[in-house]
């Protein structure tokens, strides 16, 4: 037969599926449309298939599903709806496949997703839509993409998504694209970026909602090209260190950082650090007046030789000192530690003999610090250090770092 379209559908007591000769089948649409029992599926021949709209829709008990010839599809909408038992998907030929609007839609086990071909798909409307146990996603060829509306809405797990995804994509439309997500900074900057590259105009692109970061300095960059072309552009908010409860002092490397005070002149790269401004304006200023003591200014960052130091004076370090945690975001590593600094006496960032604590090595650069007068929470911790390493060049690491 030529047309397969409703043969078994709500077959829901067939628990097995027999190999048939179905080499000249061209239509297999809803073929297999709630059979619910079935577990397995033989590895039949669908090599001449151009229709697969809605074949296992709701097959519901599908474990596995097999490498099928599906290289003549044209039509995959709603192919494997609703199989939420499936924990893996096979790298199958969908390179002819123009429609995968549904295609995988609320296949809630699936933990991971093939590089399939897509370089021919238009439309891909829900087509993962709550397929909420993906915590990354793979480089699809996007280039003749036109709708993108939910196509990841609610995969609630999502973390982690490539760049250069759209690069070549002229879409519009995505709407709800990335709701109800959990995108890290770094990813949501590279859909941000990949779709601001492309220079379409009057979009509207959702990544809101969930656990998602807000964008970092690139994604803020695209989102702001993003409206000026008129798009319309949701994100959830952007870290703010002032949110934090308790914090106190804030420094980057990038601004702030003087060679000379009074009048204030910023420092060009390779001059002497004569202060380090707190970005709060709370007064906890890093100074340093003995002349040749001083640190230099390089890169959006502070290097420290031997001898060399920023200090805080005594006079501005609050009554009962600062008692809580400081981050130190560096080129070389990035570190969070309990501290706890007395007032009535100078705390130095200094190098001493070759070594300390939180200085990293001559040849590289501390790149921002946070003081809090209480302990952050691990998810600040590291909101603190990749907003810095957004702004600066520091390593978006953390941890009690002892030796840089």
């Amino acid at each position: 037969g030529l047309n397969f379209d409703l043969a078994w559908e709500g077959c829901n007591s067939l628990t097995e599926f027999p190999e048939i000769d179905t080499s000249s089948g061209t239509n297999f649409s809803r073929a297999w449309r709630y059979c619910r029992s079935l577990t397995s599926f033989p590895l039949i021949d669908t090599s001449s298939g151009t229709s697969f709209y809605q074949a296992w829709y709701r097959c519901d008990s599908l474990t596995s599903f097999p490498l099928l010839d599906t290289s003549s599809g044209t039509n995959f909408s709603s192919a494997w709806r609703i199989c939420s038992q499936l924990t893996s998907f096979p790298l199958v030929d969908t390179s002819s496949g123009t429609d995968f609007s549904f295609a995988w839609r609320s296949c809630t086990s699936l933990t991971s997703f093939p590089a399939i071909s897509t370089s021919s798909g238009t439309s891909f409307r829900y087509a993962w839509t709550s397929c909420n146990q993906l915590t990354s996603f793979p480089l699809l060829n996007t280039s003749s993409g036109t709708n993108f509306q939910s196509a990841w809405q609610d995969c609630t797990s999502l973390a982690t998504f490539p760049a250069a995804m759209f690069d070549s994509c002229q879409a519009t439309n995505y709407i709800d694209a990335f709701s109800t997500t959990a995108l890290s900074r770094q990813s949501v900057d590279n859909i941000l970026t990949s779709i601001a590259s492309v220079g379409t105009s009057n979009g509207t692109l959702t990544l809101s909602g969930g656990t998602s970061y807000g964008p970092g300095m690139n994604g803020i960059t695209s989102v702001n090209a993003l409206t000026g072309r008129g798009w319309t552009v949701q994100t959830n908010a952007s870290f703010d260190p002032g949110s934090i409860s308790n914090a106190l002092g804030w420094y980057l490397g990038s601004t702030g950082v003087l060679s000379a005070v009074g009048p204030d002149v910023e420092a060009p790269n390779g001059a002497t650090v004569r202060r380090w401004n707190e970005l709060f304006g709370n007064g906890l200023n890093f100074n340093q007046d003995t002349p040749g003591e001083e640190a230099i200014f390089n890169n959006n960052g502070i290097t420290f030789s031997d001898g060399k130091n920023l200090k805080l004076l005594s006079a501005d370090i609050p009554a009962g000192g600062i008692n809580g945690t400081m981050v130190i975001a560096t080129s070389s590593g990035s570190a969070a530690y309990e501290v706890s600094i007395p007032a009535g006496s100078d705390y130095n960032l200094a190098r001493v003999n070759g070594t300390t604590r939180y200085v990293p090595s001559t040849d590289k650069s501390i790149n921002g610090v946070f003081f809090s007068s209480s302990s952050l929470t691990e998810t600040e911790k590291v909101d603190v250090v990749d907003y810095v390493a957004d702004y600066s060049s520091a390593k978006a690491s953390y941890g009690d770092v002892l030796d840089f």
